[in-house]
């Protein structure tokens, strides 16, 4: 019971304190369950984005379900799966709420989401270029033994399923289907603005929490109330949970096998080009001022000179003083 407790708290904090999404919550997650705790290997949790980026589903919840399930069977994925989803649900309830009030011109308030950004930019690049690295000693591997084989409301739990069911690679995908179905006066759910939605996607990269998640929470909000943006973030999670879980039982009994190994190699290829996607779009948004930041944070994450949680916070405090100037 400690260790579940310990599990969730320490996913609960990654969620809440850290912006950006699936990509950043891995790169703490990995810090926190590998080095802090040695729950993990070193490198483990990355090596896997493969396996979550080909699961349909939300990238922070993967990372969750499988720390989960390496500490604590199935009910350590549950425990952790509901310490990542919480701090969203929790803050953008609030958003939703209270998204009026929100002071998105404040130049200090915009500072530090642009450091933010810088900072998040930072650690993806660091995470692909870690990703590179491995990928290019999986390759030797291969080459080297010379095998290469590679085989609320139904309404909202229909809606978001079917979201968690074609969600491949994590959050960023769902941003097209979000505009079809609920930007403009064509949409079919809620014809919200397309600056709302705009100024919705910058605040899912500046809050806690997973963006897929954060955005399920507010329009389930905004579609049923407070339980729909409960059941909507659990339908979101569902179908991923589940099919993952299976995906890890069937790995279990076969990581080991060279045909496995080959597969999950040539499927990392798939992971660093979504990385480098993710990067390419953030790095657009980034003054030369934010682009110093995002390299000075991806050189601080690649050779563990600081602590991931601590690069985001020095990005965003910095870029306040500078606004401040």
């Amino acid at each position: 019971m400690k260790k579940l407790a310990t599990l969730f708290f320490d996913m609960f904090r990654i969620a809440l304190f850290v912006v950006g999404g699936g990509y950043a919550i891995i790169s703490v997650a990995e810090e926190v369950f590998s080095k802090k705790r040695k729950w993990l290997k070193e490198g483990e949790l990355l090596d896997q984005i493969a396996l979550f980026q080909v699961v349909p589903g939300i990238l922070a919840a993967h990372s969750a379900v499988y720390v989960g399930r390496r500490v604590a069977g199935v009910a350590g994925s549950l425990v952790a799966v509901a310490g990542v989803a919480l701090p969203s649900i929790l803050v953008f309830t609030a958003v939703s709420m209270g998204y009026d009030a929100i002071p998105l011109d404040n130049r200090f308030l915009v500072a530090a989401f642009g450091g933010l950004r810088a900072a998040l930019t930072g650690v993806i690049f660091a995470m692909l270029a870690k990703s590179c690295v491995r990928f290019a000693r999986d390759v030797r591997e291969l080459v080297r033994r010379g095998r290469g084989r590679f085989a609320a409301s139904p309404l909202a739990a229909l809606l978001f399923l079917k979201y968690g069911l074609i969600a491949f690679g994590g959050g960023y995908v769902l941003v097209p289907l979000y505009l079809q179905d609920f930007v403009g006066p064509d949409a079919a759910y809620l014809q919200i603005p397309a600056e709302e939605f705009a100024n919705l996607m910058a605040l899912t990269q500046m809050t806690p929490g997973p963006i897929g998640i954060n955005a399920a929470t507010y329009f389930g909000y905004r579609l049923f109330g407070l339980g729909g943006a409960l059941v909507s973030t659990a339908c979101l999670i569902v179908p991923g949970f589940v099919i993952l879980s299976l995906a890890l039982s069937v790995l279990d009994r076969f990581r080991d096998r060279a045909a496995v190994k080959g597969l999950m190699t040539v499927i990392r290829v798939f992971t660093i080009v979504m990385m480098t996607l993710a990067v390419a779009s953030f790095a657009r948004l980034l003054d030369p001022f934010g682009a110093v930041l995002a390299l000075a944070a991806a050189a601080l994450v690649f050779w563990n000179r600081l602590g991931v949680v601590k690069v985001i916070a020095a990005a965003a405090l910095l870029s306040v003083a500078a606004a401040a100037i």
